[in-house]
């Protein structure tokens, strides 16, 4: 992409609860039917498997794999959203909010969650923002 492509993204103000529940998956799943619409019955195929250890932490398999999750909740005053691609224009490509969530599911193939982990190391980073931006 260079310095001139735009990119807009429509996020509407929604002080609703979460619309969509999101698991962070170790691996890339192919999920578009012959329309070339994305579908992943996540309900069907793998929520099913998922146990809790204990709070927060869950175990589960995808394909026969063990799979290691736990919980993460964002920070207060963010949300994370779901974005889908409505096609590119001259000026740049649009993407459009389908979901929205304060909370995500995160896992790890063959490996117990950790604070080193990516996603928690990810959140550090809003601590940090917070605290160069705060007003001296």
């Amino acid at each position: 992409m260079s310095s001139e492509d735009v990119v807009t993204v429509d996020i509407p103000v929604d002080d609703k609860g979460d619309s969509t529940v999101v698991h962070l998956m170790p691996c890339g799943i192919d999920t578009k039917n012959d329309n070339g619409v994305a579908e992943a019955k996540v309900n069907c195929y793998f929520t099913s498997t998922i146990k809790e250890e204990s709070p927060n932490v869950f175990r589960a398999s995808f394909r026969g794999r063990p799979l290691h999750g736990a919980l993460v909740t964002l920070p207060d005053n963010y949300k994370g959203v779901v974005l889908k691609e409505q096609g590119t224009a001259v000026a740049g490509v649009t993407y459009n909010t389908v979901g929205h969530f304060s909370s995500l599911y995160y896992w790890n193939l063959d490996k117990n969650i950790s604070q080193d982990d990516p996603v928690h190391r990810c959140l550090q980073w809003t601590k940090l923002s917070n605290a160069i931006h705060q007003k001296v």
